[in-house]
């Protein structure tokens, strides 16, 4: 489903209107009404023509239309603490002089702040940070391209 936002607080607002058992993917889905599976069930399924699975090459970018970058940056492999909110933004802006004003929206990924009741599992783990683009079509050259100079 196209939920057609116009701007980063609409798009926090679908993000934060989630239900557990939704989620938004970035790119175009190969054809409209598909249902959203595992790769490992696709493939189980026999490739239904109904399904698609959630991996990179089922889905593409609308070459000049207006879309979501979304940088998923998650928490260090070696057990390093991650870098916090503001420095991760600072990192990101620093990495382009073209983003030093650019609107962002961080949230952290469903990874962190786990709670069993009261106590807290894990703190902040993995981070996403979001920009509004005007050309789909140039998300995975830019993000590559971001994420080698950051």
């Amino acid at each position: 489903m196209n939920h057609g936002v116009s701007g980063l607080a609409d798009f926090a607002a679908l993000l934060t209107s989630l239900r557990v058992d939704e989620c938004l993917t970035y790119g175009v889905p190969p054809r409209q009404s598909l249902k959203l599976v595992t790769q490992a069930k696709w493939l189980q399924m026999g490739q239904p023509d109904d399904r698609v699975a959630r991996t990179k090459s089922a889905f593409s970018f609308a070459a000049g239309q207006p879309g979501v970058l979304m940088l998923d940056v998650d928490a260090p492999k070696d057990g390093s603490a991650p870098l916090d909110r503001d420095t991760l933004v600072a990192a990101v802006r620093a990495a382009r002089s073209g983003l030093a004003d650019a609107r962002m929206l961080w949230l952290p990924s469903s990874s962190s702040f786990i709670y069993d009741g009261d106590d807290e599992m894990n703190g902040l783990r993995g981070q996403r940070l979001y920009l509004c683009v005007r050309d789909a079509g140039d998300i995975e050259r830019a993000g590559a391209a971001l994420a080698e100079r950051t």
